[in-house]
């Protein structure tokens, strides 16, 4: 988890200020040009200090987050798949589904399906 991470690790203040502001969803839903602009320090800076501290791009960092918010959308809202990916931003909905299914296992349908499943069970 990144935020134990960021806890456990000697990492910057700003670091940590900037990770609970980009946990926003106006935040990480605006994406890297958003992070860039609350970090105030150089893009290569940002990716140094993340690899180091969070061993992952800020993008990502980023990527987890719209992720792991779709996943909830898609278990607790009726919001279309293809509103959910733009919402969020993705740049097409490909990317979405491969980034989504390399971090649930399964394609966005398949993981509503499986909650609605278990709603009902």
């Amino acid at each position: 988890d990144d935020a134990n991470l960021l806890m456990e690790s000697q990492v910057p203040d700003w670091l940590e200020t900037l990770c609970a502001a980009m946990r926003k969803r106006e935040n990480f839903a605006a994406g890297l040009p958003r992070m860039k602009k609350l970090a105030c320090c150089t893009q290569g800076h940002l990716c140094k200090v993340f690899q180091k501290h969070l061993h992952k791009t800020p993008t990502a960092y980023i990527n987890e987050l719209r992720i792991n918010h779709a996943a909830w959308m898609l278990a607790d809202t009726p919001m279309p798949i293809l509103d959910i990916a733009g919402e969020l931003n993705f740049q097409s909905l490909s990317r979405f589904y491969t980034l989504f299914r390399k971090a649930y296992g399964v394609s966005p349908a398949a993981y509503r399906r499986l909650h609605a499943a278990r709603r009902h069970a």
